[in-house]
C-alpha cells in the first residue's frame, strides 16, 4: 500500500496549546517537514503494520533528523521581495493569541 501525505495536519500535535507531544509518527514522506520543529522525535513510517510492530516493540525505527540551516538556505530563495509590506507584526500578534486560545487555523 502506498503511503499517503498528511495535507496540512503534521503539526497539531507538535505546535499546538497545551501540553507538547515528545514526538510524532507520520507517514515518512512528511518526516523532513516535521523535523523542523525543535526537540521533538519525528518517526516516519511507510504503512501502518510498520506502526504497529513499533509500537508493539517488534521494530526499532530511528527518528528523522534533518540539518535545519541547510534546508532553510536550500528554501528561503524567493523571487518576489515582500520587505516593504506592512501591518506584519499585527497579523503574527493576531495568529499568537488564536494559537494561544487554542484555535487551530
Amino acid at each position: 500500500m502506498k503511503d499517503k501525505a498528511c495535507q496540512g495536519r503534521a503539526f497539531d500535535g507538535l505546535a499546538g496549546p497545551g501540553p507538547r507531544a515528545q514526538g510524532i509518527i507520520l507517514p515518512d514522506v512528511n518526516a523532513p517537514e516535521a523535523a523542523v520543529v525543535d526537540n521533538t522525535k519525528v518517526l516516519g513510517m511507510n504503512n501502518l503494520p510498520a506502526v504497529i510492530a513499533f509500537l508493539r516493540g517488534e521494530k526499532t525505527v530511528e527518528p528523522f533528523v534533518i540539518d535545519l540551516t541547510e534546508t532553510m538556505k536550500e528554501h528561503s530563495v524567493y523571487e518576489e521581495d515582500f520587505s516593504e509590506v506592512k501591518g506584519q507584526e499585527h497579523s503574527k500578534r493576531a495568529l499568537r493569541l488564536l494559537r494561544q486560545e487554542g484555535i487551530m487555523f
